[in-house]
């Protein structure tokens, strides 16, 4: 009580209103919560998101995506956002409708999918992100992928994408048979390994 005492004395307070004096002492303002500032309070979420980083909406994704929180995970994409995969160019598609139908189905056949988020860059707008996903599949192996995502964040939300994500392949060729294949093709590896 005597170190409260000193506080109080310090800051001019008395122990009769000591929450007036420090709230004078420090210029502080308070709004009490049915103020019409606390009341727009469901504005301040559309703003904190519209300020957030890159970063912090692949943050949301990876938390999205652990939790199977559909909801959530579409909040983190735009409406008209666009989704490539270099490496398979057929499944490139436009709009949050097929984020919706992609994920719910994996959501709904791989009940233990798990994220994990290994590494994370940003430059600009641009977050790069090294991914493995794991998860168990009806009747079939287990799903394991890897690889890395670049989305492009505007206005709190991921408006495009280029998704470098491939299934772990175990029983593939070992480093010389790729760099055969990749040199001379495929007949001609597959001759040579015989």
């Amino acid at each position: 009580m005597g170190e409260n005492r000193a506080l109080l004395a310090r800051t001019g307070s008395t122990l009769e209103n000591p929450l007036e004096s420090a709230r004078m002492h420090w210029n502080l303002v308070w709004v009490p919560l049915n103020s019409a500032s606390h009341r727009r309070g469901s504005r301040s979420g559309h703003d904190a998101r519209m300020k957030a980083k890159p970063a912090e909406i692949i943050e949301r994704l990876h938390l999205a995506m652990n939790r199977h929180d559909l909801k959530a995970f579409l909040d983190c994409f735009d409406p008209s956002y666009r989704s490539e995969q270099p490496v398979h160019p057929n499944r490139g598609f436009g709009g949050r409708e097929q984020v919706e139908k992609n994920w719910s189905a994996l959501f709904e056949g791989i009940p233990d999918f798990h994220a994990e988020l290994l590494s994370t860059a940003t430059e600009g707008d641009t977050s790069w992100s090294e991914w493995h996903w794991t998860g168990t599949r009806a009747n079939e192996a287990p799903l394991e992928m890897r690889g890395v995502t670049l989305f492009v964040v505007e206005n709190g939300r991921i408006v495009s994408g280029r998704l470098y994500m491939e299934e772990v392949e175990e029983a593939g060729g070992d480093i010389d048979q790729t760099v055969r294949r990749l040199t001379e093709g495929t007949e001609s590896a597959q001759r040579s390994h015989r």
